[in-house]
């Protein structure tokens, strides 16, 4: 296991050190696993986009040069792909309940929402069926 600093891990990259790479990758993996799960609520999705930013890595550390910016661009790539899961997994109307629960006045919450155009709280099944209405 490499014990150097992450600046000097980064360097043996920029030379094309296999090891450096690895070992760098395995310094971080568990947090950006965690990070990505927190992020998703989804522990297999998370392993997913891990493991495909691994493998989307170890192809810019093979084929590119410029090893900074690959790494810049699988994070990038990362980011809108968890935004992207987010996006067409979450319902948004959840959002909008839990912080009418928690509000003093749910009507502004609701009405801000619905304002904003987040979502037609009545429409929405996972709505209803927190407040009780038929589905």
């Amino acid at each position: 296991m490499y014990t150097q600093s992450d600046e000097t891990l980064m360097a043996g990259i920029l030379e094309r050190d296999a090891r450096a790479f690895e070992a760098l990758f395995d310094r971080y993996a568990e947090a950006l696993h965690r990070h990505v799960c927190f992020m998703l609520h989804d522990e297999a999705a998370a392993h997913d986009i891990v493991q495909e930013a691994l493998r989307r890595a170890e192809e810019l550390f093979a084929c590119v040069a410029g090893a900074r910016q690959g790494f810049a661009e699988v994070t990038r790539e990362w980011e809108r792909l968890g935004a992207s899961f987010r996006e067409r997994n979450v319902s948004r109307s959840f959002n909008v309940l839990t912080r009418a629960l928690r509000a003093r006045h749910p009507g502004l919450v609701f009405a801000s929402a619905a304002a904003a155009g987040e979502v037609d709280l009545l429409a929405d099944v996972e709505s209803r069926l927190l407040v009780g209405l038929p589905v």
